[in-house]
């Protein structure tokens, strides 16, 4: 998994987060449009109902020791 943000850090590209923002909605709409699941790296249980509904569907929450954001990623998707 390719993380879009690696070549965006120097201080000399102010509108980088907005650039990788528009990337990441650009592959989502892509993937909607083919059925094909997408996937967001960065999940825990601030965002976890915003991505779900923004229509990603593979989602990749950071290992801890609660499984808060999978749990609510489950309500929220109708799986628990």
């Amino acid at each position: 998994m390719l993380d879009a943000t690696w070549s965006f850090k120097a201080p000399s590209r102010p509108s980088a987060a907005g650039q990788v923002a528009a990337a990441i909605n650009d592959i989502l709409a892509i993937c909607k449009q083919y059925n094909v699941p997408c996937g967001h790296p960065h999940v825990d249980s601030k965002n976890v109902e915003g991505l779900i509904q923004q229509g990603f569907r593979w989602l990749m929450p950071a290992p801890v020791r609660s499984f808060g954001a999978l749990e609510l990623g489950r309500r929220t998707a109708g799986r628990g």
